[in-house]
């Protein structure tokens, strides 16, 4: 019987490594605010300054602590290769896909997209809502070291905007003319 103890502990504490090993990996959380002022007008079409950056809001719980933590957090906390696609709204995105790169959580990274807003939108606020592809780093332990991966994540964003009128209601247009003072005019 004791022989028996003595192999299911064994054989217990030798799993064990595998069996308590859960991979590690940060849950990232994107924001993204327009730089300046975010009013924009019916029919316009400017360049904007998108704001984006991202968080860590939990998944490092069971970090392991030991000499290499203040190496690997960096790579566990960073949104790798950031892909935003644009989605359609009354708001366009004329820019399309914009490839943003890295990001490490904490940091914020200017972002500049043409926008064209329809003609015939009401006021009000409106948003111009971006899918945000990315990777992040997954820590696993197989029992004798820790091997790090990378898993293809998906998120979404958006941007708000508010859409005012504009307060005149008329155009500049630039007219020619082959008239000639005092052309024409004939006295008798």
């Amino acid at each position: 019987m004791r022989v028996l103890l003595t192999a299911a502990i064994l054989m217990f504490l030798l799993m064990y490594p595998s069996l308590a090993s859960t991979p590690v990996s940060a849950t990232i959380d994107f924001h993204a605010g327009v730089v300046g002022s975010n009013v924009l007008h019916p029919g316009d079409r400017k360049e904007v300054t998108i704001l984006l950056s991202c968080e860590v809001t939990g998944g490092l719980e069971n970090l392991p602590i030991n000499e290499n933590t203040s190496a690997i957090i960096p790579m566990l906390t960073t949104a790798k290769s950031v892909v935003l696609k644009p989605q359609s709204s009354i708001i366009r995105a004329e820019s399309g896909t914009v490839v943003v790169g890295d990001l490490l959580c904490g940091t914020a990274r200017p972002v500049n997209i043409i926008v064209e807003v329809d003609r015939e939108v009401y006021e009000g606020r409106s948003e111009l809502s971006f899918d945000v592809d990315y990777s992040k780093a997954v820590l696993n332990f197989d029992g004798q070291s820790y091997k790090l991966s990378f898993s293809k994540q998906e998120g979404r964003i958006d941007v708000e905007f508010e859409i005012k009128k504009k307060e005149y209601d008329f155009e500049i247009v630039s007219v020619s003319s082959d008239l000639t003072a005092g052309a024409g005019h004939s006295e008798n």
